[in-house]
């Protein structure tokens, strides 16, 4: 009986003792580069995987794994944070993917600091959770470090470039599976099969008021209730969280040739793109853009946020949300029609506030030509016309399978 009730109390103390792998008690630099700097600069490659490295030697709930090859010749690492709750509860999964274009770095910068608050036990966990962190998708992209690829943009100083080791636009190769990023990517995905998915870019464009705009799964795409679920419940509860938090946040501001107040479309996340790839696993999508004439400071604490955001929602809808994600697997079946092309419905609008600013019109000194310009100095709060309502077009019958010949893959 003894020795039972020291066999129990060894397990107490090793299941309530702390996450950290070393007793040793001197102080360590959590620090990372970006806070470590003025605000705008960036971690660099290295600099990123050594930080990792470190925050998994020092604590049991990160941990550091390299996948596949890419482009460059060199593996993805996926970082991942396993949350220490005793439950029979299937933990919820979240996968972040950052750096696909590294000149837009904000979510990299972000993602360290998630990771490492999450491993201190800085915020709030209270359900099972899984967070997995690609650390920097384009690899060859980030090595190709400069200071003028993206001169419209407030800072980082200096960044990676939008191509990869190959010159490839990596978010345009979710389904055609080009590089050897993508096909790493897919092991990646399908090994963690997550249920919520976030991609962290920086806008180009419009100027308005918002430091963050999200591009959420397009909801038309699919029939399930997932969908109906994402449309309805996520993208009005993730933007609720952060407008009490003072970060608001809007739909990706998609003109071309006009400015926002005259209304502006959903974009259409076809599955060449990563939240339309990973819908077609019905996985809960989500693209961060941040507004890439927003200071560079303002745009990787605002990533953060909303990351926490997710993760918050992730853990109150875990149930729900696998259940659907269940569901809407069974939803199609071989007979059914699928759409494949889709035309926005401009007949259809929902009506949304934006934050905007007054677009002018003047001579530009350059070419003496016209020139839109937004003029802060005349900030507007009104509603705007949103289109987010898309047809199916083209179609097909679900056949019983496919028959694919065999084909010499990536190696």
């Amino acid at each position: 009986m003894r020795n039972l009730l020291i066999y129990f109390a060894f397990i107490f103390v090793v299941t309530s003792c702390d996450n950290k792998k070393t007793t040793n008690n001197d102080p360590i630099d959590w620090e990372t580069p970006f806070e470590k700097g003025n605000g705008n600069q960036t971690a660099t490659y290295h600099e990123v995987i050594s930080y990792y490295e470190k925050l998994a030697n020092h604590y049991y709930s990160i941990s550091i794994k390299e996948y596949g090859k890419t482009d460059s010749g060199l593996p993805l690492h996926l970082i991942s944070y396993k949350s220490n709750i005793q439950s029979n509860k299937e933990p919820v999964k979240i996968l972040v993917n950052n750096g696909i274009h590294p000149g837009e770095s904000d979510g990299i910068d972000s993602s360290m600091m998630l990771l490492r608050d999450l491993a201190n036990e800085k915020l709030s966990i209270e359900y099972p959770i899984e967070l997995h962190v690609i650390a920097v998708y384009n690899v060859g992209g980030s090595l190709n470090r400069n200071t003028s690829s993206r001169t419209n943009q407030n800072g980082p100083e200096s960044y990676g470039f939008r191509g990869n080791a190959r010159n490839y636009d990596l978010n345009r190769d979710f389904i055609k599976t080009d590089t050897r990023n993508a096909v790493t990517f897919q092991e990646i995905y399908h090994t963690v099969n997550p249920d919520f998915f976030i991609d962290n870019h920086v806008s180009n464009g419009a100027d308005y008021q918002y430091v963050l705009t999200h591009l959420i799964t397009q909801h038309n795409r699919s029939t399930s209730n997932l969908a109906n679920y994402i449309e309805n419940s996520f993208r009005p509860e993730l933007e609720q969280k952060l407008n009490e938090e003072n970060w608001p946040i809007t739909p990706y501001v998609s003109v071309w040739g006009t400015t926002p107040d005259k209304g502006f479309s959903q974009f259409l996340d076809e599955p060449r793109y990563s939240t339309g790839y990973t819908s077609l696993w019905n996985t809960v999508g989500l693209m961060v853009e941040t507004h890439m004439l927003k200071p560079y400071k303002d745009r990787v604490e605002g990533t953060k946020v909303l990351m926490e955001k997710v993760l918050e929602i992730a853990q109150s809808r875990a149930t729900e949300v696998k259940e659907l994600r269940k569901d809407a697997f069974a939803t199609l079946k071989a007979g059914d029609s699928y759409a494949l092309t889709y035309k926005l419905d401009r007949t259809k609008n929902d009506s949304i506030e934006f934050l905007g600013y007054e677009g002018e019109y003047i001579t530009s000194k350059v070419t003496g030509l016209e020139q839109l310009t937004y003029n802060r100095n005349k900030p507007f709060k009104k509603m705007v016309p949103y289109y987010n309502t898309y047809k199916g077009t083209d179609s097909i019958i679900i056949p019983s399978y496919y028959v694919i010949l065999r084909a010499i893959g990536i190696s």
